[in-house]
């Protein structure tokens, strides 16, 4: 007989725990995770979009104020 027949099964105790305890934990964050960085994505793109419009219509609003000619009487 060896050593390894008198000592626990250590490898197998860590899988069967992991298994059992941590791998439905990890997925189920691991889905949030996903659904939170697409929602972000999402949100930072019409951010992007919104600050877009703001800016074209600022350089606009600019635009029009230093070429208007008022007439002079």
């Amino acid at each position: 007989m060896t050593w390894k027949d008198y000592l626990p099964d250590l490898k197998g105790a860590l899988q069967g725990f992991y298994e059992e305890n941590i791998k439905a934990t990890i997925e189920n964050k691991t889905n949030e995770f996903k659904e939170l960085i697409q929602h972000n994505a999402y949100y930072g793109q019409n951010t992007q979009k919104s600050l877009i419009a703001i800016a074209f219509g600022t350089f606009l609003l600019l635009t029009i104020a230093y070429f208007w000619k008022d007439e002079k009487n």
